[in-house]
């Protein structure tokens, strides 16, 4: 043991003569707090008790690793432009609830051109993860009053999880288009159009999902959509008019629990 202690010290040594830098010892994890119900401002670090106002002021400084805390309403619409690494990931989470702007019909949350960034128990109204590889959406409430959008639409990239989310109201509930190796599976699903459509992609996996109350199919597979995979899953109450009244889907054919046009 004297030994091996001389021998670090000598390696040590050596480095600080050579004018070599010493091995640095790896950054820890960065917790981040964005907290709009307490004294909060974008000029704060970002700790528990010097939070950021919003969700883009820690958007903007995150590093593989970073845990964003979330807490409070915030009418912003967010991208994120920096990446994770695989096994340290930019994580989101937390009780806030990310509504977008006011009047505005672009996704509250844009993930845009990165990596390994996670979206988890958070309250979200849509999100695009466009171009984009090792994204995961996990155990999030996401819904939206609009038809126009999808709550969830995956856009290009590969390796996209979208798993175990309660996702309400839009287009579609989940929308994956020209994306590779998506799964979307586990969450409960109910949309004013298809529940999950799928189109021109490659290798994606849809089970275990419940599938409720919407118009048009209750699941869609269109265009050039290969090596896809579905089981294990329950579509209920796709019909031309949806229970509650919220919206009809006009004429034609009851709604069908599948489609497929590839």
């Amino acid at each position: 043991m004297r030994g091996i202690r001389i021998a670090g010290l000598a390696t040590a040594t050596v480095a600080t003569v050579l004018g070599l830098p010493a091995p640095a010892a790896s950054a820890a994890a960065t917790d981040l707090y964005v907290d709009n119900t307490a004294a909060c401002s974008d000029s704060n670090p970002g700790s528990q008790a010097q939070p950021f106002c919003t969700v883009g002021a820690a958007a903007a400084v995150v590093r593989p690793g970073s845990t964003v805390h979330l807490s409070g309403i915030f009418q912003e619409n967010v991208r994120i432009t920096r990446s994770g690494e695989p096994g340290a990931p930019v994580t989101f989470t937390g009780a806030g609830w990310l509504l977008g702007a006011r009047d505005d019909t672009s996704p509250a949350v844009t993930v845009g051109g990165v990596h390994d960034v996670v979206f988890r128990q958070t309250l979200l109204t849509s999100v695009l993860v466009e171009n984009s590889d090792r994204v995961t959406l996990d155990r999030n409430r996401s819904e939206t009053e609009s038809a126009d959008v999808p709550v969830i639409a995956v856009s290009g990239g590969s390796g996209t999880r979208v798993t175990r989310n309660d996702l309400q109201g839009g287009r579609g509930s989940v929308a994956v288009s020209g994306a590779a190796d998506t799964v979307v599976s586990g969450n409960i699903v109910s949309a004013y159009g298809t529940g999950i459509a799928v189109t021109g992609s490659t290798g994606t996996v849809v089970t275990g999902n419940t599938v409720l109350d919407g118009c048009g199919p209750g699941i869609g597979l269109s265009g050039a959509s290969t090596g896809f995979r579905l089981y294990n899953n329950i579509v209920a109450g796709h019909t031309n008019t949806l229970p509650d009244a919220r919206a009809t889907c006009g004429e034609g054919p009851p709604a069908t629990p599948m489609s497929s046009s590839t």
